[in-house]
């Protein structure tokens, strides 16, 4: 099967990023869904769009669709629902990626916020961005290794796992 070309992929992000709130989250408990993985409570879902034991590892999904690169402030929130759901494995899905170390403040950036910490070790972590998924790359098949595996979704499929 044929990738879609690069310019397609910026325009499904580009589409993705723009829904308004409630149909990117039901699309979060849908990646969940198609990642293998249970999908989180619709509405107020206490930041879980999926969860799941893979290799006796639970692993904990996020999906936040922004327009702009996440940052520190929902760094910490992934972390805080993460430590909630003692995840042994963190996957978050970015809208558009992550925002990175500054050369003056080479401790910042998105992952970094996860990482230093006292048990930021302690857990693997994968940061995954829309194009990633739509690209199947490098970024993407490293963290299949640590989900149960991709399922397609059908309307009956998804109407069946409410």
């Amino acid at each position: 099967m044929n990738r879609p070309s690069s310019k397609v992929i910026r325009s499904i992000v580009q589409g993705i990023v723009k829904l308004d709130s409630q149909e990117k989250q039901e699309l979060g408990r849908k990646y969940a869904f198609a990642l293998g993985l249970s999908p989180g409570p619709r509405g107020a879902d206490g930041g879980i769009d999926g969860v799941g034991i893979v290799k006796g590892n639970k692993v904990y999904f996020q999906c936040r669709l922004s327009r702009a690169k996440l940052g520190a402030p929902v760094a910490d929130a992934i972390y805080g629902a993460a430590q909630r759901e003692k995840a042994d494995v963190i996957i978050v899905l970015a809208g558009v990626g992550y925002t990175k170390p500054t050369p003056s403040n080479p401790k910042s950036g998105f992952e970094n916020c996860l990482r230093n910490r006292p048990d930021g070790d302690d857990f693997k972590l994968h940061l995954l961005t829309l194009s990633d998924i739509y690209e199947k790359n490098q970024v993407f098949d490293d963290a299949l290794a640590d989900l149960p595996g991709l399922r397609k979704i059908t309307r009956k499929d998804w109407e069946e796992s409410e």
